[in-house]
This record gives C-alpha cells, structure tokens and sequence, in this order.
C-alpha cells in the first residue's frame, strides 16, 4: 500500500546523537552510560588536539539483544497499527557507537568503539586496511577486534605506520 513511502525500506530509526566539542563534556555524558569511554591517547603525534566526540544512539543494523528485540517489536507494532508511519521511543544507555576526532589542522585522526555482532565478536586481534592508492589521499584503518562486546577502530590519511595507528588506538580504549 506504500511501497515508495520511505524509499521502499521497512523502517528507517533515526534518533539523536550527542555531540561534544570538549573531552570534559563527552566523559561526563559517556559516564552515565553503560560501556567504555574512550580515553584521550596519551601517545598522540605532536600538534594534534581533541576536537569533537559523538555518541550513537543503538543502530537497527547491530545485532545485539537488545537492538535486536527493540526493533523487532516495532516491526510487529507498526504492522499490526496499519498506520504508513510508526514510532517508537527507545530509552537506550548503551551507545550504538562512539567517536573520537582529533585534528592537526591538515589530517584528523578517528578513533570508533562499535558495538561487536555476532560476525565480528568471533574476529580477533589487529586488521591494517588501506585501500590502492589513486594519486588522492587515502583513509588508512587498524581495527582491534576480540575485545569483548565491542571493536574499535583508528582511521587517519597522515603517514603514521601501522605500529603507530596500533599503539595509538591501544591507548584510546584502555581499561
């Protein structure tokens, strides 16, 4: 009956995202919810400086329990209402996804914590990614699998090597 509402998709969440432009706010806001925070590296590269932080709401795409039960009950809800638009509020504690961003005034460095499902808890240990080069800056990552519930990432196009991005992301998440 509205196949074209909303580009054909089943449902599309949405929901808010906090954003910080200090360190201080992002700690104070991410202390109040269940789930690492993000430490700020102490092994920067010189000139570097924090300039945003983000905290996801959970994601319908993110297989965990409870995405998973949440959106399936809005599913069955917004059917069986027969209304073309549905919504649901989901009173989350645990982020979908969390990001750090730090800037040199030419390159930013990401940091990413995402919520593990089941196909990337069973990854482990360090991934370096980079794609060919094509003459353009590129984004080079190290992913940190097999760290429990979540993995994290490091995302820059600045030379730092694989060890460096390793090192860097390490400080970041420690416990």
């Amino acid at each position: 009956k509205y196949k074209n509402l909303n580009n054909g998709l089943e449902f599309e969440p949405f929901g808010k995202k906090f954003a910080f432009s200090t360190y201080e706010d992002y700690v104070k806001k991410a202390s109040t919810l269940n789930g690492p925070i993000l430490q700020q590296p102490s092994n920067l590269p010189e000139g570097y400086t924090f300039s945003k932080a983000v905290i996801e709401n959970p994601r319908a795409n993110v297989k965990s329990e409870i995405e998973k039960k949440f959106f399936d009950e809005l599913r069955a809800e917004g059917k069986k209402s027969g209304k073309p638009v549905y919504t649901k509020r989901l009173d989350w504690k645990e982020p979908g996804g969390i990001r750090l961003e730090y800037t040199n005034g030419k390159d930013t460095l990401i940091f990413n914590q995402y919520t593990a499902d089941e196909e990337f808890s069973k990854l482990k240990g360090f991934s370096y990614e980079t794609p060919p080069t094509t003459g353009q800056p590129v984004n080079r990552y190290v992913f940190w699998y097999g760290t429990g519930k979540y993995y994290y990432s490091i995302t820059t196009h600045s030379d730092m090597t694989k060890e460096q991005m390793t090192e860097t992301l390490k400080a970041v998440v420690k416990k």
